[in-house]
């Protein structure tokens, strides 16, 4: 039983970091990939700040992932 957990657990790991080391970005939470700001309109048009106007977002422990990839290359 309790080497069920653990290797439950490991599994579960192990799909969490390759998740972020293959898909690192996802939809900004703020404007869901739009681009723009929510007080833009016709007449004033606004990137939306936390994302810069990508419309993307590093997801969370993707930034830390790729870090360490790149130190453990050099």
């Amino acid at each position: 039983m309790t080497w069920a957990v653990v290797l439950l657990v490991l599994g579960y790991a192990g799909w969490w970091v390759l998740s972020r080391w293959l898909w690192p970005f996802t939809a900004c939470w703020r404007c869901q990939g739009g681009r723009r700001n929510a007080g833009s309109n016709a007449r004033r048009w606004g990137k939306c700040r936390p994302c810069g106007g990508s419309g993307e977002r590093m997801r969370f422990g993707a930034r830390a992932l790729h870090r360490a990839l790149a130190r453990k290359r050099k």
